[in-house]
């Protein structure tokens, strides 16, 4: 299509797939069957290809919104089959008129740089995936509280959460009252990050920030361009919780404890991730972190680049878990 909007339904079983040469609004789309696929693109010379949603979105099936150029999530977005947000260019998921709510069996968010929340978010934002949670970005990933009461940033991965980036990872508390930023893995979270991993509260009250597990060895951290150091709360390099005891890394319900159930690694390879962590979150964080690293990073913000187009729709961690 060359289309600046579109309304799909379909009531019928099958698929709905749509490429759309150019920017690209969402409308509307209803499915019942058993994946939809959106994709805004640059092909045939169109200037940018950026895709955004109008309204809320929610399948009975699977569902993959691509673009090339840029990609804006202020709707709330639901799958019952596993849900994937993927753009060339920055993946922006904010809030702009009420809570957001985004979520799928499995859940993949990849971008130049993956933004959740903002500083200026007046709403929470809410991410939740019953099977795994992987986050990939070339650049940062960050996730951010905002500036309204209760304008926090939550994200969950039921089957354990995984993060490649080749920049930092940021999770920051807001301004807000209760405008908290979370990243929760059940059991497990395993990262592989280029850059930093910066953890700060914010100035509101109980604007806490964490990324927490729940399982007795829980957070795999690995540097692969460092060779120590690299992980920060409140910008104490090395610090796992602040002195309040509410914002850092947690393990299991209390602060995490460095060589037991918080694994930090420089060598490019992570600790041996536990036997009843999920296969799929494994086999794509390995695909994320080999498109990543597989030369240095550059520029600010940036490692390297996401996968062309026909390999980044070959990304959906589909399939029964």
């Amino acid at each position: 299509t060359q289309v600046s909007s579109i309304s799909l339904s379909s009531a019928a079983a099958g698929e709905i797939g749509v490429i759309n040469n150019g920017d690209l609004t969402l409308s509307s789309l209803t499915s019942g069957g058993t994946a939809a696929a959106i994709y805004a693109s640059t092909q045939f010379g169109a200037a940018s290809g950026t895709l955004s949603l109008g309204s809320p979105v929610s399948v009975s099936g699977s569902l993959s919104l691509l673009a090339d150029t840029g990609m804006t999530v202020n709707n709330n977005v639901s799958a019952i089959g596993d849900l994937v947000l993927a753009s060339l260019g920055d993946l922006n998921i904010r809030p702009s008129s009420g809570a957001l709510n985004v979520s799928g069996n499995n859940v993949l968010l990849l971008g130049a740089n993956v933004n959740v929340g903002s500083a200026s978010s007046a709403y929470g934002t809410n991410i939740g995936a019953n099977g795994a949670l992987v986050v990939g970005a070339a650049g940062d990933f960050t996730a951010r509280g905002g500036s309204g009461i209760n304008a926090y940033v939550d994200l969950q991965g039921d089957a354990g959460a995984g993060i490649v980036t080749g920049g930092d990872v940021i999770v920051a508390g807001g301004s807000g009252s209760g405008s908290y930023s979370s990243v929760l893995g059940i059991p497990d979270v395993i990262m592989v990050v280029g850059g930093t991993v910066q953890i700060s509260s914010g100035s509101g009250a109980g604007a806490n920030a964490a990324i927490m597990a729940r399982a007795p060895v829980t957070i795999y951290l690995d540097f692969p361009l460092l060779s120590s150091g690299g992980y920060f709360v409140n910008g104490v390099e090395g610090a796992i919780v602040d002195p309040t005891g509410t914002t850092g890394f947690f393990a299991d319900g209390v602060p995490a404890v460095l060589g037991q159930n918080f694994l930090v690694t420089y060598s490019g390879l992570l600790a041996a991730p536990p036997p009843n962590f999920d296969s799929q979150l494994v086999s794509s964080l390995n695909d994320q972190s080999n498109g990543l690293f597989s030369g240095p990073p550059g520029g600010e913000g940036a490692g390297g680049t996401l996968e062309e187009d026909d390999e980044k729709k070959k990304l959906p961690i589909c399939g029964a878990r």
